[in-house]
């Protein structure tokens, strides 16, 4: 007599191991949401050493939020940093300098998009910024910023969590981050 074998346990572990693995699975996509600030009473430039010509961010491979390469600009009217703007701007100790966000899915860093920051090299504030997914989301940020009493760059890589507040502190500058998984 044949005994019936019982494959059920395993084809069910199978089917979700391939369900975590598999290539086709679903993007995530992401809000990405930032806001420059200067710190103009950062008294910084006495704490560390600046170097007098910091060098320019490779902006090469950055496209603006509206440039298309896999990001897409959100509209003002959805910014939810607006008000973290207007308390930046209301305050004597700040000054609020650019204000973007955009959509993209988040991809590994080696596709990840590089976003531009800023409008031309010119710019208080010129640079870009990488958002990437691999166990954790992850910035990479280069940004210039310049002011009355010199360039000051800013050049950071961390790991954040989504749907919170991240604040990326220079001392002469800042920056505030925002990532927010939407729904598929």
């Amino acid at each position: 007599m044949m005994r019936k074998r019982r494959f059920g346990p395993l084809v069910i572990a199978t089917v979700a191991l391939l369900a975590v693995t598999s290539p086709a699975q679903a993007r995530s996509y992401y809000a990405v949401e930032m806001v420059v600030f200067a710190n103009p009473a950062g008294d910084g430039r006495f704490a560390e050493s600046w170097r007098a010509q910091p060098g320019m961010p490779d902006v090469s491979r950055a496209r603006p939020v509206s440039g298309g390469g896999g990001v897409a600009a959100v509209s003002p009217s959805a910014y939810r940093l607006r008000g973290a703007w207007r308390a930046l701007k209301a305050s004597a100790g700040y000054r609020p300098l650019r204000h973007l966000a955009w959509t993209q899915a988040g991809t590994a860093r080696t596709n990840a998009p590089v976003v531009l920051v800023g409008d031309d090299p010119g710019s208080p504030v010129y640079g870009t910024v990488r958002v990437s997914r691999g166990r954790y989301l992850h910035v990479d940020l280069d940004l210039l910023y310049r002011d009355g009493d010199g360039e000051y760059r800013f050049r950071s890589h961390r790991r954040m969590r989504s749907n919170e507040i991240h604040y990326l502190d220079h001392p002469m500058f800042g920056v505030l981050i925002l990532i927010t998984p939407l729904s598929g």
